[in-house]
């Protein structure tokens, strides 16, 4: 059993020096079984008997990270295969710090429970043990949510608000097929503000049917989410056709039929399609648009990319424009984990997108981005 235990902890203590790569998705509790708040709560418990803390000591200090499991017969627990959960209690006050292979390792505190999720009583005989974890990285890139206080917003008022949301999207009675969920979360000083992701299957987290919402844990503030448009005309077309990347394939050879390769549309062409298609596989939150009245136009952004591109040629080669796009992205490629590095709120990038061609000697391209704030380079060649 006490092997078991190990593996565990050592489970969890991996899972704190990969985040902010990856970490485990939980799936939504069956009925009678406690949901995340409760688990923690549960947790939270132990940890002040076992420690001699107070909860104000942990909460609002402490970070956590729990999932939830239907079955636990991998697990090993003796005369016990039921659903449970696993939390991680990560302290994050450097205990010391030691130097290997010429580099500084921090090191905290992680203190791990396994716990019946029916009755939040913990499944080890004799109690997990704290244990030293080393981690380069500051609490506050952890990507795990602090134990929230009295005060602030707890993990199935998150789920709610999500489902809430999700529910415009897909409907109130299919929002409980999406079970699968993640939550994690950026620190700043004892804020912090959830992300939370519900997909409806294990792979889909971060898929064209997945939604994900910011949420503020002090106002209780929903500061970003996907877009609902988007989703459910997605959702829909994968429940009628079958597969919404077979019928993107199928809108996307139509289209080309009439307009040509897309790797030679216009800035029109791929905002039409786009919209057209609720999304593309890799970029399903908008990613092309249309530029602002008080925006550099289309034929100044070509002018501006040719002179560029003429100016640094060493050469006698004549630039023409091969394809155009107008980028409208909360984060550039829509990478979800990346959505609030730029700061909260979120910083929209928009860039013109000018791909330029040279036939002499023989075909070249090169893609300039162009700030349509400013009418400057932005970046060049791209790629």
């Amino acid at each position: 059993m006490k092997r078991i235990l190990l593996v565990l902890v050592a489970l969890a203590a991996a899972m704190l020096l990969c985040l902010p790569a990856s970490a485990d998705h939980s799936v939504l509790p069956k009925e009678g079984d406690l949901n995340e708040t409760e688990a923690l709560n549960c947790a939270v418990e132990l940890l002040c008997v076992e420690r001699g803390l107070t909860e104000d000591e942990v909460r609002g200090h402490w970070y956590y990270y729990a999932t939830y499991y239907e079955e636990s017969s991998w697990a090993g627990f003796s005369d016990y295969s039921g659903s449970y959960w696993h939390v991680s209690m990560i302290n994050p006050a450097v205990s010391g710090e030691e130097t290997k292979y010429g580099r500084v390792y921090l090191i905290h505190e992680l203190t791990v429970y396994c716990l019946r999720a029916d009755t939040g009583m913990p499944l080890d005989d004799d109690g997990y043990k704290p244990v030293a974890v080393e981690t380069k990285d500051e609490p506050s890139d952890w990507r795990y949510p602090l134990v929230p206080t009295a005060e602030q917003m707890k993990p199935d008022e998150v789920i709610g608000a999500a489902q809430a949301l999700l529910s415009g999207a897909v409907g109130t009675e299919n929002t409980q097929k999406w079970k699968h969920y993640s939550i994690i979360a950026l620190t700043d000083n004892g804020r912090f503000w959830y992300r939370v992701t519900i997909g409806n299957s294990s792979i889909g987290l971060n898929g064209y049917l997945s939604f994900t919402a910011w949420i503020d844990a002090d106002t209780r503030q929903v500061i970003w989410h996907s877009n609902l448009d988007r989703l459910g005309f997605r959702y829909h077309i994968r429940q009628t056709a079958g597969s919404w990347f077979d019928w993107y394939d199928q809108q996307e050879a139509a289209y080309e039929a009439e307009w040509g390769d897309n790797s030679t549309w216009n800035y029109l062409q791929h905002a039409e399609f786009e919209e057209h298609c609720g999304g593309s596989p890799m970029v399903p939150e908008q990613f092309y648009g249309l530029p602002e009245e008080n925006e550099v136009g289309y034929e100044e952004a070509c002018s501006t990319a040719i002179a560029w591109q003429t100016a640094r040629d060493d050469t006698s080669k004549v630039w023409s424009v091969r394809s155009s796009a107008f980028i409208v992205d909360v984060y550039l490629w829509n990478w979800i984990d990346e959505l609030m590095n730029g700061g909260i709120p979120p910083k929209i990038v928009r860039r013109w997108s000018i791909v330029l061609i040279s036939d002499d000697p023989e075909p070249t391209t090169v893609e300039v981005w162009i700030d349509p704030a400013t009418g400057e380079i932005a970046d060049g060649p791209v790629g």
